[in-house]
C-alpha cells in the first residue's frame, strides 16, 4: 500500500511539472495583401512560470505576446480584371483579360481595337473604299496584288473551300447581296436574278498567286464575302496585340 500511495504521488509530482513548465505557443499567422506587397502578421504567445512565488505550491502563469510586422514581395504580381467594349466589322468586339494596373490595360485594349478597326478597312464588303472592295471591282480585269492579311485570309478560305468541296465560299458575295436585300424588303429574290448571281459563284474562280501574293477573280460581277472568316482572323490578330503588351490571360 505504501508503494501505492508513494508511486501515486510521483506520478502526479510529474504531472504538475509538465503542466507549469515554460512551454511556447504555435505561431498564427496571415497574410494580408497591400499593393503588391503581403504583410504577414507573426503572432506569438509564451506562458512561464512565475519565479517570486514559488512557496505558494502553484505556479502563476504571465503570458506575454509580441506581434511582429514583416514585409514581402508578392511571389506574382496582383493582376485585375478589365473588359473593353467596341463595334466592328457589324458586330461588337469584347475583350476580358487580367492586366497588372488599368493604363496597361487601357494601351492593350486601344492596340487590339486599331488593329481589327485596321483589319475592317481591308476586308469589309460594306465599305466602298475598303481592299477587298476595289480588288471586286477589277473582277475578270487580270491579276492585283494585295496586302499580307487580305491574301493571308484568301488562302485560308480557299483552303477551306478545297476540304469541303465549296460548302465553305467567299465567292457568295453575290447570292448574300441578293439575300440581304430580300431580308430588307421581305421579298424572295428573283429567280432569274438569283440564277445569274449563283453562276458567278464557285470558289475555282478565285484565283492565287503566292509567289506575287496576287488575286485574280476569273469573271467580272464577282463578289467576296469574307463575312464566315473574317472576324476569326481579326479576333486572332487581337490576342496577338494584347500578348505584345504582358496579356497572358484574354478572351476576344
Amino acid at each position: 500500500m505504501g508503494r501505492f500511495v508513494k508511486l501515486c504521488s510521483l506520478l502526479l509530482g510529474t504531472l504538475l511539472a509538465a503542466a507549469h513548465a515554460p512551454r511556447e505557443l504555435p505561431f498564427a499567422s496571415c497574410e494580408f495583401p497591400a499593393s503588391h506587397v503581403a504583410t504577414t502578421c507573426a503572432r506569438r504567445a509564451e506562458r512561464r512560470e512565475d519565479a517570486q512565488a514559488p512557496e505558494r505550491g502553484h505556479a502563476s502563469v504571465r503570458r506575454e505576446e509580441r506581434c511582429e510586422f514583416t514585409q514581402t514581395q508578392a511571389s506574382e504580381p496582383r493582376e485585375w480584371r478589365f473588359e473593353f467594349t467596341q463595334a466592328h466589322m457589324g458586330t461588337r468586339f469584347r475583350l476580358v483579360f487580367y492586366a497588372r494596373d488599368r493604363r496597361q490595360a487601357e494601351r492593350a485594349a486601344a492596340a487590339a481595337f486599331a488593329r481589327v478597326a485596321q483589319l475592317d478597312q481591308i476586308m469589309s464588303d460594306y465599305r466602298e473604299t475598303s481592299e477587298l472592295s476595289a480588288v471586286c471591282q477589277l473582277a475578270g480585269s487580270g491579276w492585283v496584288q494585295v496586302s499580307p492579311d487580305l491574301f493571308r485570309v484568301l488562302a485560308a478560305a480557299q483552303e477551306i473551300a478545297q476540304r469541303t468541296d465549296g460548302a465553305f465560299d467567299v465567292t457568295a458575295g453575290p447570292v448574300v447581296r441578293l439575300w440581304r436585300h430580300a431580308r430588307r424588303t421581305a421579298r424572295f429574290p428573283d429567280a432569274e436574278r438569283l440564277a445569274k448571281a449563283r453562276a458567278l459563284v464557285g470558289y475555282t474562280k478565285l484565283q492565287l498567286d503566292p509567289r506575287r501574293r496576287a488575286v485574280r477573280l476569273a469573271v467580272p460581277g464577282m463578289q467576296l464575302d469574307l463575312g464566315g472568316i473574317a472576324k476569326g482572323y481579326a479576333a486572332d490578330e487581337a490576342m496577338k496585340e494584347l500578348r505584345r503588351f504582358g496579356i497572358e490571360r484574354a478572351l476576344v
